[in-house]
């Protein structure tokens, strides 16, 4: 108990700074306590990423503009609003609970997923992981706390929502878009920041928009989607690629609170800008094909102290206890400390 206990007081301690830092910078706190708690971290491994961490974080400023049921999608993606948007989410989640602000406003705001390359769909379904282990274990304290990171994470959401342009209405069989995009490799934009070349691909990379179109989804598409990803990530090691791998972990947990063919067709678009804006260059360390065992995992998780490496090892753990492939295994054994 005295983990869980600790990782309340961090989160808690989280929830007076900003979601963003330094101009768009995402705070990646309650995502890497939630993370290294499932990875079995102790509380002092706890205190030590809070303390490292939080000095970088900008306090939360509170706001008096309204977010209403009348305006709350006219101001998606303003990044200007956060505080409002947590306002807002937070009373619908008193009169409805937070199932069914789920269902009603995650068919929207999953059109946005690209916002915030990716971190507040991975925020979210962090904080539903907590959600669903805290009412597993039958402890409405922990599972009330969990609540409001979903609503904080929603708000992040909201604000951060980034939709991007869909060029064919066609529906097309994922699979099939997906071996076309991962032949093409020279479409990297040397706009500097990911989120902006995200933008500029989308709106004029002719290869996103030949491969733009609805998905007709399958029971496998997620399947396949991990199958890829994973290798590629593998082939590439590319920091863009590996926000693919640990957004695509995040939109297995919250997919099923949105329309399916809406949630994967908006998800797949920004899949695929953030693909070709990456730089895929051969990695020349190659991963070991060893077995994993979860001792292992657990060692990694406590030296581990940069944020991106531990989603990714909490992502790989997870999937390959999901799927059971193998990438996800090669994967942990590339991630070192650094």
């Amino acid at each position: 108990m005295q983990r869980l206990e600790k990782l309340m007081e961090l989160l808690k301690n989280n929830h007076k700074y900003h979601v963003t830092y330094k101009n768009g910078l995402s705070n990646h706190l309650s995502m890497d306590l939630i993370a290294l708690y499932f990875l079995n971290a102790d509380e002092n491994k706890l205190q030590n990423i809070y303390d490292k961490y939080a000095p970088h974080l900008e306090h939360l400023v509170h706001s008096d503009f309204e977010i209403t049921g009348i305006n709350w999608n006219k101001h998606l993606g303003t990044n200007q609003y956060f505080w409002s948007y947590y306002k807002f989410f937070r009373a619908k989640k008193s009169i409805l609970g937070i199932e069914e602000v789920l269902h009603n406003y995650l068919p929207q705001l999953i059109k946005g997923v690209a916002g915030g390359l990716f971190h507040p769909l991975i925020r979210l379904a962090y904080s539903l992981e907590l959600w669903n282990y805290a009412n597993s274990q039958d402890n409405q304290h922990v599972a009330t706390f969990a609540e409001d990171e979903i609503v904080i994470s929603l708000a992040y959401f909201a604000d951060s929502y980034l939709e991007l342009p869909i060029y064919d209405d066609q529906n097309k069989k994922l699979s099939s878009l997906l071996n076309q995009l991962i032949t093409e490799k020279n479409h990297s934009s040397k706009i500097s920041g990911i989120l902006t070349r995200i933008k500029h691909i989308a709106d004029t990379n002719s290869a996103y928009k030949a491969l733009s179109n609805n998905i007709d989804n399958t029971p496998d598409d997620l399947k396949t989607l991990a199958n890829s990803i994973s290798q590629i990530y593998i082939d590439y090691q590319d920091f863009t690629i590996l926000q693919c791998v640990t957004s695509l972990h995040a939109f297995r947990v919250v997919f099923d609170f949105a329309p399916h063919n809406l949630a994967i067709t908006h998800y797949w678009h920004a899949l695929m800008a953030a693909f070709l804006s990456a730089d895929k260059t051969l990695s020349a360390t190659p991963p070991t094909d060893k077995y994993i065992a979860p001792d292992e995992i657990e060692e990694k998780a406590v030296l581990l102290t940069e944020s991106h490496d531990i989603k990714l090892l909490y992502t790989a753990a997870c999937e390959y206890e999901f799927y059971r492939n193998p990438n996800y295994q090669k994967i942990i054994s590339l991630i070192a400390p650094r």
